[in-house]
């Protein structure tokens, strides 16, 4: 029989679905009859997969859409009780527990763990630092009354086991269409070198610290350039560096993938110096485009890069390794162009079809719902 599965996390949807996102969700449908409570507007698209709480601004906004959210999920639970919930975080797992009790639905819970959810409050926005201790408590329990536990990495799996005194019982990555990001590979980018960031422009991945290295590697290669891509609270502070005309840095704000695949084209190399990260997938888009990366040595990042080989890898943090990285592979093209070869060759690994990732999630689903055991758990690669 085809499972019911319902998805439920603070993930932003805007319907009708990016073609990524919709051949991810078709994919699923292949193996099971899934639900997707999340935050978003429909747009005035019907999509019966999809219950989307619309976003709010005030400054309760968040609350107010998680009480919103678990509004949904209760309707859900008491419509059409799925065989299993699938919560894309420890801490909604946990809000979602009081739910399945009172509703009587018989549903497995599985968690997801894409990242370090201790950060959540302590680096991800602003202001929310004094509601860590109570947000740790969470996602404990979330973990610890879980059916079943998803990691993306061997690292994640090692916080998993501090909790619950046992590892994640599937162990994949999170779906990355990379479409975008196929096609004729450009061997070498343009004569002068650049540097390109791709993410969210906040503390847990040290925009900050990649600012300041930047000023080094700048002085040290006057030609170089730094773009940036994304948005976040740190916002403010890249448009400051980007208006300096001394700095050499651009900032593009938030793109689509097709624009950053040809970005990435145009780029030397890809910088990641987060501190903190499951397994990203921006990596694997580098890789796809044949550019090395220049990254932190933390999280799932070292599952994907040997340091020497398709990148460099630095402490976290470590302004003055991050400053020498950048420049060893700025300031040698034939270097960075034999480690983007070698990244290539590494996607062409790692990289799976949808149809993959739904077989992979169709099996752990089977598993925690006890309607099948699973084949083995899967490598951290990305799907």
């Amino acid at each position: 029989m085809t499972p019911r599965v319902l998805f439920v996390g603070g993930t932003t949807y805007s319907l009708p679905l990016p073609a990524g996102l919709d051949r991810k969700f078709g994919a699923l449908g292949e193996v099971m009859d899934l639900r997707v409570a999340a935050v978003g507007e429909a747009g005035g698209v019907a999509d019966p997969r999809f219950v989307l709480v619309p976003p709010v601004s005030a400054p309760a906004g968040r609350a107010m859409v998680h009480a919103k959210l678990l509004a949904a999920v209760w309707g859900q639970l008491r419509r059409r009780p799925p065989d299993a919930v699938v919560a894309e975080s420890p801490h909604f797992a946990a809000l979602v527990l009081p739910l399945l009790r009172a509703s009587g639905a018989r549903s497995a819970l599985i968690v997801e763990v894409h990242g370090d959810w201790r950060l959540a409050t302590r680096q991800y926005g602003a202001g929310r630092g004094w509601l860590s201790p109570a947000a740790d408590r969470l996602a404990r329990l979330g973990l610890r009354r879980a059916s079943a536990v998803r990691v993306v990495s061997r690292r994640m799996d090692d916080l998993v086991v501090e909790v619950r005194g046992r590892p994640a019982e599937a162990r994949f990555a999170t779906f990355s269409d990379l479409a975008a990001f196929g096609g004729d590979v450009v061997a070498a980018p343009g004569e002068s070198p650049r540097a390109l960031f791709v993410g969210g422009l906040s503390p847990v991945k040290n925009v900050t610290g990649l600012l300041a290295a930047w000023a080094d590697v700048h002085r040290r290669l006057p030609q170089a350039r730094l773009t940036i891509v994304g948005d976040g609270p740190q916002r403010d502070e890249v448009e400051r560096a980007a208006a300096d005309p001394d700095g050499a840095v651009d900032y593009m704000g938030s793109q689509p993938p097709e624009r950053v695949a040809k970005l990435l084209d145009e780029s030397s190399l890809l910088v990641l110096p987060s501190r903190s990260e499951g397994l990203p997938r921006v990596i694997i888009e580098a890789f796809a485009r044949a550019r090395p990366v220049v990254a932190s040595e933390v999280g799932g990042i070292p599952e994907l890069i040997d340091d020497g080989d398709h990148g460099l890898l630095v402490p976290a943090g470590a302004r003055g390794a991050l400053a020498d990285a950048l420049a060893a592979l700025l300031g040698d093209p034939d270097r960075a162009a034999r480690m983007g070869r070698c990244a290539l060759r590494r996607y062409e690994e790692v990289a799976l079809t949808p149809a993959e990732y739904a077989r992979q999630y169709a099996e752990l689903v089977a598993s925690a719902t006890g309607a099948g055991p699973l084949s083995g758990r899967s490598p951290a690669e990305p799907a």
